[in-house]
């Protein structure tokens, strides 16, 4: 070894690999190394040379070179200490490094003491420097005193995302937070809940090639991971999906070399990103192509030659246009843990770091200049838990067991009245009716009424926490338990209504009128501040305690009969109830309304319904009155159905999993589950006809679990047939398009129907997006046209004379409900559009 500079002969001399000035390759040189018997070097104080024994080695690099990766490793304990030099032996000037915070001149004075990384410096004649020198020596106890020394270059590479110093310009910030803390507020409350945003601008200007792809996220050991759903997030632009290594064969890995990135498996298994330029990392990059990547965010789009483009975003392109810069935002639920005993000091970090991609490092683009690859991880706020000890719960109450639609009457004691008592509702989608409670003054009494949508027991859970005084965190939470049992029809049919339009709207409707002909209830006896039709009829009226029940119609010759019984007076001392029935809840068309507020049964005939269409009934108490109700269904119902897909023989997958995923897709770009069970077993699947639309094509799937092979069959049972049910053929001449015994969608051509329909008018088609077109099959003198929107005005939209009608322009309007007025030699029709 060479003790001192001058000492450094061939045996010490390190030359490094050919810098790739397309950022590709990132090849390392090695050089052994020993600090046995080595002397401490006297002329230098810094790095403690002077008082450790230190040696000495020079690495020549090529005038390529802009920056110098050095490495020192050693199979023992001790810590290598190292610094860089340049200039020559007698007049050594320090390189300090071009990491994150103040630059240092020693290795272990960096945040990574694994590596130093230095910007090559200008020597004097104008040129980048090629020799270096390089003191090497240890902290701590040694034993033989062995290490490697390794070293690699590279040239100027875009950073697509980050700065160079690893400061984030990403915007990370608080939303929204449960607990009393500002949103400004870096500290965090154990157990706290937070809706988090990041913002940045993902810039590949250097390149305008490479395409933006993923983010892949660190979170700080202080967020409860096991309440974090990746899955359920916001994006801009949208479309992004999480991938990770529990994907299988759609795992995402790493298409190039990165020099900067490593990955490891933390304490808890998983697969983790670092980036040895913003900190400690416990692995060695640089990171070799085809190696597994962390769970992330992926934006994909299919690639083209040389893409596989299969469910593994590896094989694809990123998004599309990003090319030119993108700005990104992602929103997440996050949660931080709690802690018993001392746990929390050492797991109270809530930083988090996020490291983007682009389509050439993680995806199928073949970049011809790797611009990319310098890959820097963004730093979030220094985020942190408190872990001052929480105070006790210190608050009595009861669990509760309640009927169906049944009030509770739960009280809620404090041991003082200094402190106020939080409940939470923890989510159940078969409990509705659970509201968030805060009480001041020590005591409370929560009065929710609660529904089980189910036709079995449901348990609801409220979490109870209790906050003393000025404290700003609430204490570690109990668990308010209220069983509630399911209100059952004669034949056991589960209770099924909902306290406004809207939210009718946004859960499964009753399929068919034989599961509404067994529906009874009670009605709900509080407000919904939703929006409710005013008036309640055309007629008039006032909502009051409004109770809906969203329904599909469905063929043949029948009546609907609501009767309410058993009756409460509401205010005035009225008794009754109004019933009626909207198309939607915008409230434009009521279809059917009583307005007299009595107990009359209250009939709604088939004619007023077309059938697959949705419609919502609602039942709206006298002045506040609450009746118990019953509906019959009188008369006949045709096409009622379910398909039934059941496995067999299956065949175990990786794991030993057993059965299948199965679910149906409306379409092939896989937006819009229609059903899907995640659920991986070999039961049974039924698919209700409720949830398909007659004369639409779906596309069902059978996955493996974790590549189990399994055989299937499929069954329908009921009856129904495609044939008669109406479709667009997509030629705007024909009318009367109805699907064949065949499933070929067929309409007669408007010229052969002229003697037998001479006034036959078709809208085509309906929903619509740019295009409307108005045919007709009778001789008119005259014919105009004018589209109203949902409160009456007429829309000024361009419209075009064709054979036998018109050509309505409707681009330009917005998604919505729309009337086209037609007036035929002074006649005058109206019919329904729907813009989308």
């Amino acid at each position: 070894m060479a003790d001192v500079c001058s000492d450094i002969s061939s045996a010490q001399t390190l030359q490094t690999a050919p810098t790739d000035v397309n950022c590709g390759d990132f090849n390392l040189t090695s050089i052994e190394g020993c600090l046995e018997n080595a002397l401490p070097e006297d002329s230098l104080s810094h790095c403690a040379f002077n008082n450790n024994p230190t040696v000495w080695f020079k690495i020549e690099t090529d005038s390529l070179a802009k920056q110098l990766f050095t490495f020192v490793s050693t199979p023992e304990e001790w810590q290598p200490v190292w610094a860089v030099y340049y200039g020559d032996c007698d007049n050594l000037i320090p390189v300090y490094t071009s990491s994150l915070g103040i630059p240092v001149a020693c290795s272990n004075e960096g945040n990574n003491p694994a590596v130093h990384n230095i910007t090559v410096p200008t020597g004097i004649n104008g040129n980048p420097v090629t020799t270096f020198y390089i003191a090497v020596s240890a902290s701590g106890n040694m034993d033989t005193g062995n290490f490697t020394l390794s070293a690699f270059t590279q040239a100027d590479c875009d950073m697509c995302s980050g700065n160079d110093d690893c400061e984030t310009t990403a915007n990370v910030k608080i939303i929204s937070r449960s607990s009393n803390r500002s949103l400004s507020d870096p500290v965090f409350c154990q157990g706290e809940e937070a809706h988090v945003c990041l913002e940045f601008f993902y810039d590949p200007g250097e390149t305008g090639v490479d395409w933006f792809h993923s983010i892949i996220p660190n979170f700080g050991e202080g967020w409860d991971m096991t309440a974090f759903d990746p899955a359920n997030v916001t994006t801009t632009p949208d479309g992004a999906r999480w991938f990770g290594p529990d994907n299988a064969e759609c795992a995402p890995y790493l298409t190039e070399n990165l020099p900067l990135i490593c990955t490891y498996t933390d304490a808890s298994g998983k697969l983790q990103i670092c980036n040895m330029k913003c900190g400690p990392c416990p692995c060695t990059a640089p990171m070799d192509s085809l190696s597994p990547m962390p769970g992330g965010w992926y934006w994909v789009s299919n690639g083209g030659q040389g893409c596989e483009n299969t469910c593994n975003p590896s094989t694809s392109y990123g998004y599309p246009g990003s090319n030119t810069g993108i700005q990104i935002t992602l929103c997440m639920d996050l949660k931080t843990k709690s802690f018993e005993g001392n746990d929390c000091p050492q797991n109270n970090d809530l930083q988090i770091t996020f490291t983007t991609t682009s389509d050439g490092m993680t995806g199928c683009w073949e970049d011809p200049v790797e611009s990319c690859s310098f890959v820097l991880t963004r730093v979030g706020p220094a985020w942190e838990l408190d872990c001052s000890e929480l105070s006790d719960l210190n608050v009595s109450f009861e669990d509760a067991e309640i009927s169906n639609g049944e009030k509770l009457n739960s009280l809620f004691t404090a041991s003082d009245t200094n402190y106020s008592i939080k409940l939470i509702p923890v989510v159940n989608s078969l409990i509705s009716g659970m509201n968030e409670h805060t009480f001041t003054n020590g005591t409370g009494t929560v009065s929710d009424q609660l529904f089980n949508l189910s036709d079995t027991v449901q348990t609801a859970q409220y979490l109870v926490y209790s906050l003393l005084g000025n404290n700003v965190c609430y204490s570690l939470p109990d668990t308010f338990f209220v069983v509630v049992r399911p209100a059952v029809c004669d034949n056991g049919l589960p209770f099924s209504q909902w306290e406004s339009c809207k939210v009718a709207s946004e859960n499964t409707v009753i399929c068919h009128l034989s599961l509404l002909d067994q529906m009874c209830g009670e009605m709900f006896s509080n407000t919904s501040s939703d929006p409710s039709p005013s008036p309640l009829c055309p007629d008039g009226g006032v909502s009051n305690n409004m109770t809906w029940i969203a329904f599909v119609a469905g063929e043949g010759s029948y009546n609907i009969v609501v009767s309410p019984s058993n009756c409460q007076p509401g205010t005035g001392g009225q008794l009754g109830a109004q019933i009626g029935v909207y198309a939607d809840c915008s409230f434009t068309e009521a279809v059917f309304c009583n307005a007299p507020c009595d107990l009359a049964p209250v009939s709604i005939p088939d004619s007023l319904l077309t059938p697959g269409q949705t419609y919502y009934l609602f039942i709206d108490g006298c002045a506040g009155s609450i009746c118990e109700y019953n509906i019959d269904v009188t008369g006949t119902e045709e096409g009622f159905y379910e398909i039934v897909v059941t496995l067999s023989e299956c065949v175990p997958g990786t794991g030993g999993q057993l059965g299948a995923q199965i679910g149906v897709y409306r379409d092939c770009s896989f937006m819009e589950a229609v059903i899907c069970n995640a659920s991986c077993d070999i039961n049974p699947v039924t698919i209700p006809d409720s949830l398909l639309t007659p004369g639409k094509t779906y596309y069902l799937f059978i996955d493996g679990c974790a590549q189990s092979v399994c055989n299937y069959t499929i069954d329908v049972n009921g009856t129904y047939s495609s044939k008669d049910v109406p479709c667009d053929d997509g030629n705007p001449l024909t009318i009367n398009d109805m699907y064949d015994e065949n499933c070929e969608c067929k309409g007669e051509l408007i010229n052969a129907t002229n003697q037998e329909n001479p006034d036959k008018m078709q809208i085509f088609p309906n929903p619509a997006n740019e295009n409307v077109y108005v045919l007709h099959t009778g001789k008119y003198k005259d014919i105009d046209i004018s589209i109203l929107n949902a409160v009456g005005e007429t829309i000024v939209i361009q419209k075009s004379k064709i054979e036998n009608g018109y050509e309505l322009h409707t681009a330009g309007l917005s998604p919505g409900v729309y009337l086209i007025k037609i007036r035929k030699d002074n006649v005058i029709s109206s019919y329904k559009l729907v813009k989308y």
